[in-house]
């Protein structure tokens, strides 16, 4: 909390390394950004044993851990088999990667409510969020039925 009073100096050199930082990726970005297209056009097959390589070698580097690498490759087998049939992987993974702050944000929520879960929809915003969830889930079933409704019509 004193930070600012007590060692102002410090806060400037890091705002200071910030700005330096950020005009080192506007020339960067400027620059290199036809090198960076260019990465686009690397065939498929040289792609993909790069990317799996990266991804273990990845896995294994966080925790030096081969239970790591194995639940990698068994996502990574889920997550092919949930595209070959159709899945959307990309809301899967943003599930899996926010789910544990929506469970923890959650039971915050019960205990600042008494455990009255019916409490948080008394709350504009928690309920305009809901409301938004409600449609995005059933949106699309209720927009196919009342299409269904208009061309009976």
């Amino acid at each position: 909390p004193h930070l600012m009073n007590e060692t102002p100096h410090f806060i400037y050199a890091i705002f200071g390394a910030m700005l330096v930082a950020n005009f080192m990726f506007l020339f960067l970005g400027l620059f290199a950004a036809k090198q960076f297209a260019r990465l686009s056009l690397v065939p498929t097959p040289l792609l993909w044993p790069v990317v799996f390589t990266l991804s273990v070698i990845g896995a294994y580097a966080l925790n030096q851990s081969l239970i790591d690498v194995w639940l990698v490759l068994i996502f990574g087998v889920i997550g092919y088999f949930c595209r070959r049939f159709g899945f959307a992987v990309a809301p899967i993974a943003i599930g899996l990667i926010l789910g544990e702050m929506v469970e923890t944000n959650l039971q915050n929520s019960l205990k600042i409510f008494d455990g009255e879960w019916w409490m948080i929809l008394t709350q504009p915003l928690a309920a305009l969020f809901l409301l938004f969830a409600f449609f995005g889930l059933c949106g699309p079933f209720i927009l196919a039925q009342i299409t269904k409704r208009r061309e009976k019509k």
